[in-house]
């Protein structure tokens, strides 16, 4: 297998970018042990002036053009970056022009498709249903079937609302189906894997840029993710919310590193 990591920018001026911690700590050398080539691809690193909506369709279309092109050479994406919102429209868009259909497994704390968030907490709702103008602008032509989209590791409460998609809740990592279709992704043709590292509990990984209490665990996680590599093949990955520095002497770098590696090794498997 083949990788091509790609960095996406973030907003904040002066702020330690998450590609940046890990490129330096040797992500890609330790991706390479388990890949036939592990390359980085790093996007412009300062947004291109204008309003917020300029930079994020433009950061997104750069995304979505550099998941395509990863996926022509016949190499697996994984979009690194710490704003869920650019990282998920490009992983979209990238896919969609590639003329591949995924479904979404999403590892999140918090609930990515809540209409009442702020839409760099709640990303999917910008694509469900009908894709909102800038998401369209970013090149998503249609829209991710709800039944297409297992949120997991989210709280149970979360899991309530939403009765027409798969669930793992943060409980017990136990597939749910509050609906009444009873499918998983077994059924799927294809999978875009997303890990928002504040899924994680903040005493393993106090750098999520949202921390929440009761998270899971490191073995946890990856266990959850081969289950879905096992019954489902993964064409994209996306991280995002590694903070560097809200970082406690390390931890959350570390966590991560693990955490992703592992997760390379049993996509490569």
């Amino acid at each position: 297998m083949n990788l091509v990591v790609v960095s996406v920018p973030g907003t904040g001026s002066g702020a330690v970018q998450p590609s940046t911690a890990w490129r330096s700590a040797g992500l890609v050398e330790r991706f390479a042990r388990h890949v036939d080539r592990a390359l980085w691809a790093c996007l412009p690193p300062d947004p291109p002036p204008g309003i917020r909506d300029d930079w994020l369709t433009a950061v997104a279309g750069q995304t979505a053009g550099a998941v395509n092109a990863s996926l022509v050479a016949g190499a697996l994406p994984m979009v690194l970056g710490i704003e869920r919102l650019p990282v998920a429209l490009g992983i979209l868009a990238g896919l969609q022009t590639a003329e591949i259909s995924a479904g979404v497994v999403w590892f999140d704390s918090t609930d990515p498709l809540d209409p009442g968030s702020d839409p760099e907490v709640a990303p999917l709702v910008w694509v469900v249903d009908e894709p909102h103008p800038l998401a369209r602008k970013a090149g998503v032509r249609r829209p991710v079937e709800t039944s297409r989209v297992l949120l997991a590791g989210i709280r149970e409460s979360v899991a309530r609302e939403h009765p027409d998609t798969a669930m793992w809740s943060a409980g017990d990592l136990q597939l749910v189906d509050p609906g009444a279709s009873g499918r998983d992704v077994a059924g799927w043709p294809s999978v875009y894997l997303h890990l928002d590292l504040g899924v994680l509990d903040p005493a393993i990984m106090p750098a999520a840029a949202r921390p929440i209490e009761g998270g899971l665990t490191t073995e946890a996680l990856v266990t959850a993710v081969d289950s879905v590599v096992a019954h489902a093949p993964v064409v994209a990955v996306g991280v995002t919310g590694f903070s560097p520095g809200h970082d406690i002497e390390g931890l959350g770098l570390a966590t991560s590193m693990e955490v992703l590696e592992r997760i390379v090794q049993i996509l490569a498997a």
